[in-house]
């Protein structure tokens, strides 16, 4: 239950949703150790952002648009108050508003209640209540994306001020003992009058990749010291002990569909970040089968995402997740793997090669049926009949990192071909700057 609100608990039943393979996942029983390592990107590739640096410096045209989006939006989150959790207005039962708060965000009052009591649900529908300063979700992805666009805006220009203002940022959300977000979301994506928490919750730190990388960025700034390195990677530490091990963590890490591959592309971000090397490589392994085989199939198609009312918008979505795996299936080993670092097969020699979840097929399922199915779908936008009503055409805007991942990992030229035949308001987007073609 929230103070100043009518939430109340009901029990959710989500573990008959598993998997039969997943029942082999055992519980981490103990805080990953942190690592004392120099901070790296872990999601970003450095490589691709230094020939994007290099673009940039030369007026590449095509990243233009890009960068001055970048650079527009960088300057705007100079200028805007730093995020914390403990701004919002409500506060959580616990008595702490530096525990995390949101609610579903398709979720509306119940026309056929006096009290409008239980919400009711209208998928793809959001309830703009999720977006006021009542709440923390706005907030959070405030927080992430500022973080990034402030810490790219340094590395392409150099200029500290950037930096300075990323490390404020990071000690307030996570360091900093009064604003400091505890490391749960016991209170996230809550549903007025049915429950004051739920595991999916877990989809609003999402993009916490953006901490993670903003703070390896910033490194060479000096702004963000290494004991504050070491603080923020302890918080992760925490907050990855907290998935795997608490009753609200399972709840989500049993979904079969967006829910569970977002899990699993944090998860292994933070192992990533904090050194668990081997926990991540684990994880990567068996998401292959937990998540890429059982939601991808022959033909492509991502059934569970199908169903919502925007099939293409959260098939896309899912993807990005299953992409991100993949990225990190290129930075992590297991024993008695075989392949070696020029093996072909490996997608980038400069990693060890390791889990290529990339190139990952069983019973012709696989991450690359996938994204095959929705590039076909944007290269012939008329060939979709699965329009709806809330989605009557297709939003090429979340197919630009598919896209462009896409052809960094496979080096088709198709997929390049199709992301330069996009709208042009697509140029101004980010995944430009971080995955620029390379022939």
């Amino acid at each position: 239950m929230f103070k100043n609100s009518m939430f109340k608990t009901a029990a959710l039943g989500l573990a008959a949703l598993s998997l039969p393979f997943m029942a082999g996942c055992a519980a981490q029983a103990t805080r990953p150790a942190v690592s004392g390592a120099p901070a790296k990107v872990v999601t970003l590739d450095e490589r691709y952002l230094a020939v994007a640096k290099q673009r940039v410096a030369a007026s590449d045209a095509a990243l233009k648009p890009a960068y001055d989006a970048l650079i527009a939006s960088a300057n705007k989150a100079l200028a805007a108050p730093l995020e914390t959790v403990t701004a919002k207005d409500m506060t959580p039962l616990s008595g702490d508003k530096r525990d995390y708060m949101s609610m579903g965000p398709y979720w509306w009052p119940n026309p056929n209640t006096p009290n409008k009591l239980p919400y009711v649900r209208r998928d793809g529908q959001t309830n703009p209540e999720v977006r006021g300063n009542g709440l923390d979700s706005a907030r959070m992805q405030r927080m992430n994306t500022n973080v990034r666009d402030l810490a790219l805006a340094y590395y392409f220009t150099g200029d500290k001020k950037y930096a300075d203002r990323v490390a404020a940022q990071l000690r307030m959300w996570f360091i900093d003992p009064k604003t400091r977000m505890n490391a749960s979301l016991r209170f996230a994506q809550a549903i007025p009058g049915v429950v004051d928490g739920r595991g999916i919750g877990l989809i609003d730190t999402r993009n916490m990749w953006m901490v993670i990388d903003g703070a390896a960025l910033i490194a060479p700034s000096g702004s963000f010291s290494a004991a504050d390195m070491q603080a923020l990677r302890g918080w992760f530490a925490e907050f990855a002990d907290w998935m795997v091990n608490s009753e609200t963590g399972h709840e989500e890490d049993v979904w079969h569909n967006n829910h569970g591959m977002f899990y699993d592309a944090q998860l292994v971000n933070y192992l990533l970040f904090v050194g668990d090397v081997e926990g991540a490589a684990k994880r990567t392994f068996d998401a292959q089968m937990r998540r890429i085989a059982s939601q991808i199939a022959t033909d492509g198609r991502q059934h569970m995402e199908l169903e919502r009312t925007r099939p293409f918008h959260y098939s896309a979505f899912n993807l990005e997740a299953a992409l991100r795996i993949a990225r990190y299936g290129e930075q992590v080993a297991v024993s008695g793997m075989t392949l070696k670092a020029d093996d072909p097969r490996c997608v980038h020699p400069q990693f060890r090669c390791a889990i290529d979840v990339w190139n990952f097929e069983i019973d012709a399922r696989s991450l690359k049926r996938g994204i095959d199915f929705l590039a076909d779908a944007t290269a012939n936008p008329s060939a979709w009949k699965l329009a709806t009503k809330e989605e009557p055409k297709l939003n090429f805007e979340p197919m630009v990192p598919v896209l462009l991942m896409a052809e960094r990992a496979y080096k088709t030229g198709g997929y390049a071909k199709i992301a330069a035949g996009l709208p042009a308001e697509t140029k101004s987007s980010l995944d430009n700057l971080l995955w620029p073609v390379i022939k």
